[in-house]
């Protein structure tokens, strides 16, 4: 039972660090918009496909990593934007895996703000792979020796202010707050999805014909877990290449850099150190970007 103590235990630090917002977290969230607020679809004149993939917590096994594909963009109609999101998180033998597509509508408040507001819908599919699981003994009831999947379906609300050069905008996932019932000894309102606030903000700031500066922020809400805030900062010289870094209290400290290719393939990356307590077993995180753009 030690070494079940132990397993249990550890499983508790990882659970905690990268769930206690049910949701993964991106260093490039400036980058990643629409993965954060689907209102993002059809704010420019683009169609945008982008991939992103998240190592997080190197050097220990079964560490969490988060993979997604994005589309999005404007359509015919310039008031209309939509898009869709196949992902996948990874953490030890639990998987969160599924597809979100997306509808905004965008409409003039004055001359100069627009409003985006967007509804977002799919499926998702949560599982856990017991045979992953090493017990002393094996008939002991505390881990199931099986793999249990589950699917529901969410949805979510995002609304986004915005005019050139400045966004501000509020997103509601999870709304329909679906329970799990991937274990019957469990009750089900202590497997809820829960409701999260997610709340972001940016401004780029032209400096010179060559040079621009865009600060950045996110903040993220799930109760009862304290407010986490990332700080974002990103230089960009001649709209090509950037420099940057994020600073997610309680958590990490990023570095990323990018290059963009005739603002039609851009490459970014960043280099988060664990400043939490799971920095005692790693102290690194990789995250990879990849986009391609198509302007209307």
């Amino acid at each position: 039972m030690k070494k079940l103590a132990i397993l249990l235990s550890f499983l508790a630090v990882l659970v905690f660090e990268s769930f206690s917002q049910q949701l993964p977290q991106i260093s490039q969230f400036m980058l990643n918009n629409y993965t954060i607020n689907s209102a993002f679809a059809g704010k420019d004149s683009v169609v945008e496909a982008r991939l992103l993939n998240r190592y997080q917590w190197t050097g220990i096994t079964d560490a969490p990593r988060t993979f997604n594909l994005s589309v999005q963009g404007v359509t015919k109609n310039p008031k209309i934007g939509i898009g869709g999101i196949i992902f996948t998180d990874n953490a030890g033998p639990t998987r969160r895996m599924g597809v979100n597509l997306s509808y905004a509508y965008h409409l003039n408040l004055t001359s100069e703000w627009k409003l985006g507001l967007s509804v977002a819908g799919g499926a998702l599919q949560f599982s856990i792979d017991g045979t992953r699981i090493d017990l002393d003994q094996d008939d002991d009831p505390a881990l199931f020796s099986e793999k249990r999947t589950q699917m529901v379906f969410d949805a979510s609300f995002s609304a986004l202010a915005y005019r050139d050069n400045f966004y501000f905008g509020v997103t509601l996932p999870q709304i329909i707050q679906n329970n799990l019932n991937l274990y019957e000894s469990i009750q089900a309102e202590e497997n809820k999805l829960e409701d999260h606030y997610y709340v972001t903000a940016g401004y780029k700031l032209e400096v010179s014909d060559k040079w621009a500066v865009e600060p950045a922020i996110l903040a993220k809400y799930v109760k009862p877990v304290p407010l986490k805030t990332d700080f974002s900062l990103r230089v960009l010289y001649d709209n090509k290449v950037w420099l940057g870094g994020t600073f997610r209290t309680n958590d990490a400290i990023a570095m990323f850099l990018g290059y963009n290719h005739n603002n039609q393939i851009s490459i970014g990356y960043a280099y988060d150190i664990t400043t939490s307590s799971i920095k005692s077993f790693s102290d690194s995180t990789h995250e990879l970007t990849l986009a391609f753009k198509i302007y209307k």
